[in-house]
């Protein structure tokens, strides 16, 4: 039973690097994931049991070399997205100061000293480093008591926390879900987090597939838009400085609404989170049918099949939409996303670096689709140190 359990936890722990071979593998994925650390004292104290109480284990002296190295394994396995999150610091560092240099060359740069570089001014910053060891344990603090949320019809508001009273940014987070399910109050952490840091969060429903298709995401942001603008003064929403986030399939339609904004809209930043960035690629190199039928999703989206409708697959596409006056695109994508495939990313990154559109790109070698949902997590953790720093320099 006690060598079954060892292989079992090291089983598990291969998730940490290696992609989900199933769906149901893929849910469990992302708490080894972002919560590996709590499966590693696990790991820890039966090493530690056995190691003292080899008698209690089994008879033979190489059963007892197996099942150390399997547990030692499993113990480095489980530990291994917080060492590779030391390891990803230095270059995401880099990728941030590219980040304020291409604001600086289009003239774009905040009202912060254009000097200031990822380890300086933290005075500016709620978080002070990209990774917080004891809020990986004890979480990270949301003083939710303190946010009133408005319900409105389509969209809930959480108002900015700041002592000046004065109209604050707005960012509008579009949920996630394969554009068929989800609803505005998926992953709310992150709007009260942002509420806490002086931004205006409005949560957003939109119509969903295949009742509704493609562009009918699209056409509710504007008629919430339409509402923003006409209840910003009650709000305390600056206007001028708005952001979009989304997630998955939300941040293909994030993307693709700050893209294809109006001018009235002041659309300052946008914010994907593993986003299906390029419709077409994602057509025709579709996820494994054992993890998702991406290909139905996207066609209960569109409408059609790709051969059928191929103009509404590359509409729908924000990277066919991109131009040198698009705004600043922070992408952040795990490597091991079975569901959205990295290469967006990857595509997303060359034509922001061909047209010379400030961008930012956080990547994370050990994520899966979802990370996020463990909100203290390291993916979390160092998406939040570099969102902030972002939306920072193009709200603020």
């Amino acid at each position: 039973m006690k060598i079954l359990l060892s292989i079992f936890l090291f089983l598990f722990s291969l998730l940490t690097v290696f992609q989900p071979p199933t769906y149901w593998y893929w849910k469990v994925s992302i708490p080894i994931q972002e919560g590996g650390h709590f499966f590693a004292l696990v790991a820890a104290a039966l090493l530690i049991w056995h190691l003292n109480f080899p008698f209690l284990w089994f008879g033979k002296s190489s059963n007892m070399i197996f099942v150390t190295i399997l547990l030692i394994g499993t113990l480095g396995l489980f530990l291994s997205p917080l060492i590779r999150t030391a390891f990803s610091i230095p270059r995401l560092n880099k990728n941030y100061s590219q980040f304020i240099q291409s604001l600086q060359n289009i003239g774009a740069e905040s009202t912060f000293d254009p000097k200031a570089q990822s380890h300086e001014a933290q005075s500016f910053y709620d978080r002070k480093s990209p990774l917080n060891l004891l809020e990986i344990f004890s979480g990270i603090s949301l003083h939710k008591k303190n946010i009133q949320i408005q319900s409105h019809k389509d969209f809930d508001f959480y108002p900015a926390q700041n002592s000046s009273n004065q109209p604050a940014p707005c960012i509008l987070v579009i949920h996630g879900g394969g554009w068929d399910s989800g609803s505005r109050k998926d992953l709310d952490p992150l709007n009260y987090y942002l509420a806490q840091l002086g931004y205006n969060v409005v949560a957003i429903d939109y119509r969903l597939a295949p009742d509704n298709k493609y562009p009918a995401p699209l056409e509710d942001i504007a008629v919430i838009m339409d509402s923003l603008n006409a209840q910003a003064k009650e709000l305390k929403i600056d206007l001028n400085r708005m952001a979009f986030l989304g997630r998955s399939a939300g941040g293909q339609i994030a993307l693709q609404a700050a893209y294809t904004a109006p001018a009235a809209w002041k659309i300052r930043s946008v914010i994907a989170f593993y986003a299906p960035a390029d419709m077409v690629f994602g057509y025709q190199v579709p996820c494994r049918p054992w993890i998702l039928d991406s290909k139905k999703i996207m066609e209960n989206y569109i409408g059609a099949k790709f051969p059928d409708l191929p103009s509404a697959y590359f509409a729908s596409s924000p990277i066919e939409h991109l131009n040198k006056n698009s705004p600043p695109t922070l992408l952040l994508h795990g490597h091991i996303d079975e569901l959205v495939a990295y290469a967006h990313t990857e595509r997303m990154e060359r034509k922001l670096t061909e047209l010379a559109v400030p961008h930012l790109i956080v990547d994370l070698p050990w994520a899966a689709h979802g990370y996020d949902f463990i909100f203290s997590g390291p993916g979390s953790q160092i998406s939040l140190f570099y969102l902030e720093r972002f939306l920072k320099r193009t709200l603020d």
